[in-house]
């Protein structure tokens, strides 16, 4: 799937996939968020502030989903 084609699906599958790729992978903020269809991991950790108020890092460290 192209990157682009991620803009068109709902947040919650963004966010779902992101969750499944912060926890199921060991790849780091950038290639997640490339893979995710985000322009680069600042505009990811901003969405991941708006959907769980914290930081990708935390999220992880954490164990936290959605």
């Amino acid at each position: 799937m192209r990157s682009t084609a991620w803009r068109t699906r709902p947040p919650a599958v963004r966010r779902a996939h992101f969750t499944r790729l912060l926890h199921d992978t060991d790849l780091g903020i950038d290639a997640i968020a490339a893979r995710s269809g985000y322009a680069d991991a600042r505009a990811l950790r901003r969405a991941v502030q708006r959907w769980y108020g914290t930081t990708p890092a935390r999220l992880h460290r954490d164990g936290r989903s959605a």
